[in-house]
């Protein structure tokens, strides 16, 4: 069989070579952000959790995080790329911000059931405070629900 000088991957990482199972994946990945049925249900309950007094007072606090005004290119940033790296000043709402911008993209576009996060951090007690933050910025009642934490070695 002849090989065409352009049908040569570039490099021959399973990423990079396009055979007929990278493909399938691809198609995949595809259909993760169609709308389904689970995710419609979830959108539903989203938007009327955005009418509740207590999200909108948290979002009110979150548009004044620096990353806020950043929110629509994370999104289409991400939307774009396999890969982002995000770089922000202490503060400035990397860890407690992104992760809910692309939730909330998920959630809108009524495939939130098919996105998972997760977020790390360093220390026992981060993990815990980040979830607690994260919790209450979504209007969540308790930790567990869209939003947990789990620590190493802890049950």
């Amino acid at each position: 069989e002849d090989v065409l000088v352009e049908d040569i991957p570039d490099s021959w990482d399973a990423g990079s070579y396009d055979d007929d199972e990278s493909k399938e994946g691809r198609k995949q990945q595809q259909k993760a952000t169609d709308p389904t049925s689970n995710g419609i249900k979830l959108q539903t309950i989203f938007l009327k959790r955005q009418r509740t007094d207590r999200y909108m007072k948290m979002e009110r606090a979150r548009e004044a995080l620096p990353m806020w005004s950043f929110k629509e290119t994370l999104v289409e940033t991400i939307r774009k790329n396999q890969v982002t790296i995000l770089h922000g000043e202490t503060g400035c709402g990397k860890t407690t911000q992104c992760a809910q911008f692309i939730l909330e993209d998920a959630l809108m576009a009524g495939y939130g059931d098919q996105v998972s996060l997760i977020c790390t951090q360093p220390r026992r007690i981060s993990a815990i405070s980040v979830a607690e933050r994260v919790a209450d910025e979504m209007a969540e009642d308790t930790i567990g629900g869209l939003v947990g934490y789990h620590i190493r070695l802890e049950s």
